[in-house]
């Protein structure tokens, strides 16, 4: 059965606020906030970030809830906020500390758009959080081993490589603690170039462009390249590279180093990946048409085939379908088309 929209009032703007039910499954804080900063509405995952239980974020002032450890932050966004809701821009990027509720701070990145009426004039803010305090933490961690090896190495990488005059891998070496089981699989691309291996993301052209440029002997720097693990999990490289030339001025190939960015580009992917919903969840006007963009957002970016989205009905003892997406394929139509007729029953 299709999802509705509560809408709830505000004391200030006497307008209303709604958000539909169906961003509970979102894992992503999203929520309304009034002009005068009062919270109209919070999905649960805004309320988890936060540490509260559903509903009592409802009515709490969103300014309370930021960590005075910065004060220069308020000015900052209130500055920002005006611009936002006299149009010069059309969202805010930010990254707030937030007091949670036990008294913790936990480090978010927001994305904040703004809800108009028919007439242009600002109904309430919307807001789409991440939790990022684990990034935050893993980003001061490799701030702190970046500057401990670049002091005795001047260098940080997982692997080390060489490459003959024809740009085939000679040396391959990884630099974990997991090197020995890295070593034996990475034997396997010795003597290959870079474009004969299995990487996803380059095309002929790329690959043409990057060849030019080794033919000139220049350096390079941040390849990115794409290839599958063994979970089936994308993993995402970044090689540079320097030419390197005999006594006599020869050229006799490449020398340099590849870093393991998967958590980097994967948490990129999450904040574009965010920007998208808080985009969708604003212009969409019914609650279907927000769930079929939602997952065609996160299926596009995880390069998947289709997505369904399963309700619980009112009874609580089965599931059926609410919503799907998929690729233009007659074998997707078809599957999607059979998960209409599915009922998923509790327990099952």
């Amino acid at each position: 059965m299709p999802a509705e929209a509560a809408p709830v009032p505000s004391a200030k703007t006497g307008g209303a606020s709604w958000l539909p039910t169906d961003v509970d499954f979102i894992p992503i804080g999203v929520n309304h906030i009034s002009l005068d900063g009062t919270i109209l509405a919070a999905n649960p995952a805004f309320e988890r970030i936060l540490g509260y239980g559903r509903g009592e974020l409802v009515g709490r002032n969103v300014r309370d809830l930021h960590s005075p450890e910065d004060p220069a932050f308020l000015p900052r966004l209130l500055e920002e906020r005006a611009r936002l809701h006299a149009g010069e821009i059309r969202s805010i990027s930010i990254q707030p500390r937030y007091r949670r509720k036990d008294g913790s701070v936990v480090w978010a990145e927001a994305t904040i758009g703004v809800l108009r009426d028919t007439q242009g004039r600002v109904l309430c803010d919307v807001s789409a959080v991440v939790d990022i305090s684990e990034r935050k933490r893993a980003e001061a961690l490799l701030t702190a081993s970046e500057e401990r090896y670049r002091t005795l190495l001047g260098l940080v990488a997982e692997w080390y490589w060489e490459q003959d005059e024809q740009f085939r891998l000679t040396v391959l070496q990884n630099q974990t603690p997991n090197a020995a089981r890295m070593n034996e699989i990475a034997s396997r691309s010795l003597g290959r170039t870079q474009w004969e291996l299995d990487y996803l993301n380059m095309s002929g052209v790329d690959w043409a462009a990057h060849r030019a440029k080794l033919e000139r002997h220049e350096p390079f720097h941040d390849l990115r390249l794409k290839r599958m693990g063994f979970q089936g999990r994308p993993i995402w490289l970044s090689m540079s590279g320097h030419p390197v030339f005999d006594e006599a001025g020869r050229f006799t190939g490449y020398r340099g180093i590849t870093l393991d960015i998967s958590e980097r580009v994967r948490a990129d992917q999450l904040q574009n990946l965010e920007h998208e919903v808080a985009a969708a969840l604003a212009v969409e006007d019914d609650a279907d048409s927000a769930i079929e963009r939602v997952l065609r957002i996160v299926c596009e970016s995880d390069d998947w085939d289709c997505g369904r989205y399963f309700l619980v009905d009112e009874s609580g003892e089965t599931m059926r379908l609410a919503g799907s997406w998929g690729i233009e394929d007659q074998a997707v139509h078809q599957f999607l088309e059979a998960s209409r007729r599915v009922v998923v029953e509790r327990g099952h």
